[in-house]
């Protein structure tokens, strides 16, 4: 273990620096589209070898995680993402974009599940709950992200200065502020995830909740910028202005957030998440202009605020797998939908439209109200 309050600096950085890489990249996708030329398949196909790095680093790393401790890989997968970023700039060529997308995916997606870990420990050892503040902390990052991509997108800079000074600032407050000394808190617990980690039993259902809202999440920040440029013909500044909404929207709930799980329970979080996120797509399907566009990515944002918390926080608490097996099956199928959903949509949005695509998402967040009764006897 280590002091508490260095380690609750580190893995709100972590999340903070995930969260404002991974909106910098989304906010800068319709640029990177047209220098590249690429077609909604095209896109959509390069977004999902981002996909295939991070699902296959997730289902690798929980076995390090174990053996080294949630902490040594969040730290060193935090540098790499980081230091991968600009290859997006520099890609010359789709093929060339992809590969630098599967190393981008693979580094992210290490850090994803590293962090979450490591803040279940944190929350363990505290003995209160954090995993709410700590994907509040993430949306901050996103939501800085993106207006960091309007900033540039208005002062006419390209995305590869863009992004080198994205590493600078992260490196910088890495290194300035990840100080924490923490060591793992369960070894010995259970057994070592295997060597690649499948969702099972308990873990596989704890998933599907998370998979439904990063896969939602992902769709609105790689498509929600797209989805108001090329339906309203509007610019690239009024497209990513919707995903800082729909950040803001996030923070605002998960901020106060491990107060309304303590009091409302994982069940109920589920059944309103559903209600409520559905309904902001629903607005987003049927906005007769852009600024309800703004208004439905704000109302899916307040309903998928709480989801991933909950899984996480679920995933953290079972004793039936060790916690490198549990955050690594969590966050297979959770950020493995952030990553695959959007290819999926891009692929629906070539044969159809974007507005299917949002209905379709419409569609299964009502669903996941199904799962809600399973959560009500591990509260």
């Amino acid at each position: 273990m280590g002091d508490l309050r260095s380690a609750l600096r580190s893995a709100a950085l972590f999340f903070l620096m995930n969260g404002f890489l991974f909106g910098a990249w989304a906010s800068r996708i319709p640029t990177i589209r047209d220098t590249q030329n690429l077609g909604e398949q095209q896109l959509g196909f390069l977004l999902l070898c981002m996909a295939a790095g991070a699902v296959l680093a997730m289902g690798l790393v929980g076995r390090w995680c174990d053996t080294l401790g949630q902490y040594y890989v969040a730290r060193r997968a935090a540098w790499l993402m980081a230091a991968t970023i600009p290859l997006l700039a520099l890609a010359p060529s789709p093929a060339l974009l992809g590969a630098a997308l599967f190393l981008y995916g693979a580094t992210g997606g290490s850090l994803d599940m590293a962090m979450n870990g490591f803040a279940t420990e944190v929350e363990a050892t505290r003995k209160s709950s954090i995993m709410s503040r700590m994907h509040g902390m993430w949306s901050v990052g996103a939501g800085l992200g993106a207006a960091s991509g309007i900033l540039a997108s208005l002062m006419g800079s390209g995305p590869l200065p863009h992004f080198a000074a994205a590493t600078l600032l992260v490196m910088t407050l890495l290194f300035l502020f990840d100080r924490s000394d923490w060591s793992k808190t369960d070894a010995g617990a259970a057994p070592q995830a295997k060597i690649f980690v499948v969702p099972t039993g308990v873990l596989a259902l704890i998933g599907t909740v998370a998979l439904v809202a990063f896969m939602a999440e992902g769709v609105v920040q790689d498509w929600g910028a797209l989805y108001v440029v090329d339906r309203f013909q509007q610019s690239e500044a009024i497209g990513a202005t919707g995903l800082v909404w729909f950040s803001v929207a996030m923070v605002t709930v998960r901020l106060s957030g491990d107060m309304i799980l303590d009091r409302i329970g994982a069940r109920k979080a589920i059944i309103f998440a559903a209600v409520t996120s559905s309904a902001g797509a629903a607005t987003v399907v049927f906005a007769p202009v852009f600024v309800f566009v703004w208004i439905g990515y704000a109302v899916m944002g307040v309903g998928y605020a709480l989801l991933a918390p909950v899984a996480f926080a679920e995933a953290g608490k079972q004793r039936q797998f060790s916690k490198g097996h549990a955050m690594a099956a969590v966050s297979l199928l959770g950020y493995g939908g952030m990553l695959i959903g959007p290819p999926m949509i891009g692929w629906v949005a070539e044969a159809f439209s974007l507005r299917v695509g949002f209905g379709i998402i419409g569609v299964i967040s009502a669903a996941v109200i199904l799962l809600a009764p399973q959560f009500k006897s591990r509260r």
